[in-house]
């Protein structure tokens, strides 16, 4: 059954940190379970932007892949597994302004589909959306910096902390 009763396919582009071939576990088994049911069973035409690093090995994965009619495009950035809060999430944010990048000058979608991997990538989608009027939709796996909070890793009482809770709402509030 199709989304659309046989219309037009829907482009959908998927921002994630890890896909396919990184579906071993967590969000890139979801998100690509998810793309190739959305391909395969609702007439969606599917794009994927993630990073280019596997989440296993850390090896280099290509820097574009068709998989199976899902168009994958993978972005270069250092390893996400940095230690240190800080640097983790320099790296989050560089990662998410290549993702903003390629959204803006890339093709157009019907909807973007984007996650919590990394924390900061709702920014680039909403980016699209103020410049594109492209409409998102946010999966949320890991709510930030709630997790984070309780786990101790960093003080919620601190601004960053109330920075990205903010913005947190605002993603929630502003998707489609």
């Amino acid at each position: 059954m199709s989304f659309l009763g046989g219309k037009k396919s829907l482009s959908v582009c998927i921002l994630n940190e890890f896909f396919y071939p990184n579906s071993e576990s967590g969000t890139g088994k979801a998100v690509s379970e998810l793309a190739r049911s959305l391909a395969d069973h609702h007439n969606c035409k599917v794009a994927v932007v993630s990073g280019r690093r596997s989440y296993i090995t850390g090896a280099i994965l290509p820097k574009s892949e068709d998989w199976e009619g899902i168009s994958i495009s993978r972005l270069a950035y250092r390893d996400w597994n940095l230690r240190g809060v800080t640097k983790r999430s320099a790296c989050n944010l560089i990662f998410t302004a290549k993702v903003a990048l390629k959204l803006l000058f890339g093709p157009k979608y019907d909807v973007v589909l984007v996650t919590t991997a990394p924390p900061f990538l709702p920014i680039a989608a909403s980016i699209l959306r103020f410049f594109r009027r492209t409409p998102y939709a946010y999966m949320i796996y890991d709510l930030e910096p709630e997790r984070s909070c309780r786990l101790g890793v960093i003080d919620c009482q601190k601004l960053p902390a109330k920075l990205l809770k903010i913005a947190q709402r605002a993603w929630l509030r502003k998707g489609c």
